[in-house]
Parts: C-alpha cells; sequence; structure tokens
C-alpha cells in the first residue's frame, strides 16, 4: 500500500471515530456514546462462560476433589450463591466443562488431521502439536480420572465423551482411508486416537524431546500399514 493511501485510510477512521463522538450543548465536553445495555440472555450467557472458565483452572489448580461450589465462585469472582443461579448443581458445571474441554479436543484433533497435507507417516508435526496441547488440559485429566472412581460422574461424561468420539471418526473418514479391505476404518482410527491420547498423558516423563519424537515417527509407521491418506 502506497504511503498516500495509508494516509487516506488513517484520515478516515479518526474522522469516523470523531462522528461516533456527541458534544454536551450545556457542557462543550466531547463525550463517547453510551453502550447499548446487554439483554439478560446475554448477560447470563456471559457469566456462564465465566463460571465455565474458572471451573476449568479451578480443575487445573484444586484437583477435581478440591472443586467446589465456593471455589468456583472464588475463581469466577462472584459470589456463592451465582454458580447454582446458573447451574442445577456441580455435576451440571462439571459437565458442561468437560463438554467445552471435549469440543477443544475434537477441533485439535481436526486441526491435527487438516494440516497434514503429506502421507500418514509424515505427519510428526501436527502430532506433537496434538500432544502438546492435550498434556496442558489439566482439568479434563482430573475430569477422566475421577470418573473412574465416581460412577455418577462417569455416567455424565460418558455420553459427552462418546459423541467426541464419533465426531472426530465422522470428520476423520473425509481425511483417510484403509490400506485394505479387511480393515475397518473406524476401529483403527478409535485406537489411533486412543494411543495419542495415552501418550500425551505421560509424554512429559520421557528425558527428551528427541525420544517423543522417535516415539512418534514409530507410532505413524505402525499404523501407516492400516492406514494411508485419501486420495482427492
Amino acid at each position: 500500500m502506497s504511503g498516500d493511501a495509508e494516509q487516506v485510510n488513517s484520515w478516515c477512521d479518526i474522522k469516523q471515530k470523531k462522528e461516533a463522538q456527541v458534544t454536551d450543548p450545556v457542557t462543550d465536553f466531547t463525550t463517547k456514546p453510551s453502550r447499548p445495555k446487554r439483554t439478560q440472555a446475554q448477560r447470563s450467557r456471559s457469566m456462564q462462560k465465566r463460571l465455565l472458565d474458572a471451573t476449568i483452572k479451578c480443575l487445573s489448580v484444586e484437583g477435581y476433589a478440591g472443586t467446589t461450589i465456593s471455589k468456583i465462585a472464588k475463581y469466577a469472582d462472584t459470589s456463592n450463591g451465582t454458580p447454582l443461579h446458573h447451574f442445577n448443581n456441580k455435576a451440571a458445571i462439571i459437565e458442561s466443562a468437560a463438554a467445552k474441554l471435549i469440543s477443544d479436543i475434537a477441533r485439535d484433533t481436526a486441526q491435527m488431521f487438516d494440516a497434514s497435507n503429506s502421507d500418514f507417516v509424515d505427519g510428526i508435526e501436527e502430532v506433537k502439536i496434538f500432544i502438546e496441547d492435550f498434556s496442558h488440559k489439566n482439568a479434563l485429566m482430573e475430569i477422566l480420572q475421577a470418573s473412574k472412581r465416581d460412577e455418577a460422574l462417569r455416567q455424565v461424561i460418558q455420553p459427552v465423551f462418546l459423541c467426541m468420539g464419533q465426531e472426530i471418526l465422522t470428520k476423520s473418514e473425509r481425511w483417510f482411508e484403509v490400506t485394505n479391505e479387511d480393515h475397518d476404518l473406524r476401529e483403527i482410527l478409535t485406537i489411533f486416537q486412543w494411543v495419542v491420547r495415552g501418550m500425551a498423558i505421560d509424554a512429559h516423563l520421557l528425558k527428551n524431546d528427541k525420544a517423543r519424537d522417535y516415539a512418534i515417527k514409530m507410532i505413524l509407521k505402525m499404523f501407516a500399514d492400516y492406514l494411508k491418506r485419501r486420495e482427492t
């Protein structure tokens, strides 16, 4: 863009800002117009998001056992009664937080597959990014671990998690196909997800990145016998 064009655009921006201002005829002070008030529904959605973000942070810091209604309220910087005004109980908040986290994983998995335009075996960089992102989701780890001991929590989380798996599988079918018709694409993709997510849990314990990268290469080579990029 030329210097003259930049100056014109800059001047237009300044002009629009000035026109948006209002001059008070009494005080002759220039003031900005007030923002329109948010509706009750908008305020409610905003607070629900704030509570879910607080719940996720609380789970990451305090653990599942330490995540209480009062702690969630504290992390959200609101009153103790606010969480139960927007959610029926703690289980409902945890379910919504898990749904958000799992939705993020589904998005990240799709990005992992979509970003790789090469053969399946060469997707090491995409898998590394996914593992690093997943390993930081301590809140979800806490929920999944707790669901092993808490049957009621397991029943709440299970359908959400299964729904995510189905969503990922449906999207994955756009990118991959089996190398042999005797193989079941969905079964192989499910196993691949398990292996990669399992590695993400304890990848931080490896001595160095070289060991992690070697493990990823071996995983991709093994699955390359069963999966290949779908021809476009």
